[in-house]
């Protein structure tokens, strides 16, 4: 995937099925190659990468040595809680800058790209090049009519799939330590099977190091518990971003959850993630800009964005508790009465 505008057109325009939404009266089927040119040319200024930005990298370090040094030094229990909450929240900033990086996003020279996405992998025990090799291969199927990434809209018996699809959420927030270094180093071509076997054997390294160097129940507390917490957060995350959701058009194979300031500083903006799947190119800093742009798109073509986490996830509890719909979104009650549902 090449650092350039990327419009991501859909080898299948036909938007599906809506939940609680029999006949939509005023749905479109949008093409981001019908986009009006200001539009179009506003989102090309939007693909240049800025490097003081990076700032941010900086704060989530210095956040985790703060909240590390401050859980290990007192004995309140609120004290312990916020503690591990920062913690948490910068092991989460850490992986969103690493999808960042996978498309070489953070700074114009690759190779320097390359290096800040390693250092940022190794407190998530990622690869910056296999999770780069996994994520080129999701964005495809995002956009094409293929299989989805939505594990349960799979199944042909939609009530066999709920119990299934929530095991799958538990599951698949420790799966990232196994099936992603088995595609970096099996899907790849071979320079990128070398870079991810040699990331990997530098992450082993320098976690051998701290397991030597620090004692056991002190690694746990500030960084292996916080990691798994932040893991289960990062795959709800991904359930809000693509669950439930259609295949076959880019605009409706997405989601985004607007929430509030608080949440988009520490997820990097990666919740506007209908914006990244439609221009992959833009960086995260600018993806509120697309998101206010696209506004009306949006609304035409029917598109699922969400004004908090927690509605969202209310509407999926809801609308899951008898059966999955195969190949059908879930989009606000604001959005269907638009389309006169």
């Amino acid at each position: 995937m090449k650092n350039k505008l990327a419009i991501t057109e859909s080898a299948n325009n036909s938007p599906g099925s809506i939940y609680l939404c029999q006949n939509p009266t005023a749905l479109e089927t949008i093409d981001l190659r019908h986009l009006p040119r200001d539009k179009r040319d506003a989102i090309r200024a939007l693909c240049r990468p800025e490097a003081r930005h990076n700032v941010r990298i900086l704060f989530f370090f210095l956040l985790w040595a703060v909240a590390a040094y401050t859980a290990l030094t007192s004995q309140l229990l609120v004290i312990q809680v916020l503690s591990s909450c920062a913690i948490v929240c910068s092991l989460i900033g850490c992986t969103v800058l690493l999808h960042e990086a996978s498309h070489r996003l953070l700074c114009k020279r690759p190779g320097l790209n390359q290096w800040i996405g390693f250092l940022v992998g190794v407190p998530v025990f990622l690869s910056v090049s296999g999770f780069r090799t996994n994520h080129i291969a999701h964005h495809n199927r995002r956009s094409s009519g293929g299989q989805p990434d939505d594990i349960g809209a799979n199944f042909r018996d939609s009530t066999l799939s709920v119990p299934f699809y929530y095991l799958s959420i538990i599951l698949r927030a420790y799966g990232f330590l196994i099936y992603l270094p088995l595609i970096g180093l099996t899907k790849g071509s071979w320079t990128m099977r070398a870079k991810t076997l040699f990331e990997y054997l530098l992450i082993t390294a320098c976690c051998a190091t701290v397991f030597w160097q620090v004692p056991t129940d002190v690694v746990l507390k500030i960084w292996i518990i916080p990691l798994l917490i932040s893991a289960h957060f990062t795959e709800l995350r991904a359930v809000a971003e693509h669950g439930l959701t259609t295949r076959g058009n880019v605009f409706t194979a997405t989601r985004t959850v607007v929430s509030n300031r608080c949440l988009a500083f520490v997820m990097c903006n990666i919740n506007y993630h209908l914006e990244h799947h439609l221009f992959p190119a833009i960086p995260w800093y600018n993806l509120p800009k697309v998101h206010r742009l696209l506004r009306e798109e949006y609304r035409r073509a029917g598109c699922s964005v969400y004004s908090s986490y927690t509605r969202f996830f209310v509407d999926f509890a809801r609308n899951t508790r008898k059966g999955i719909i195969p190949n059908a979104r879930l989009i606000p009650a604001q959005a269907r009465r638009v389309l006169g549902c």
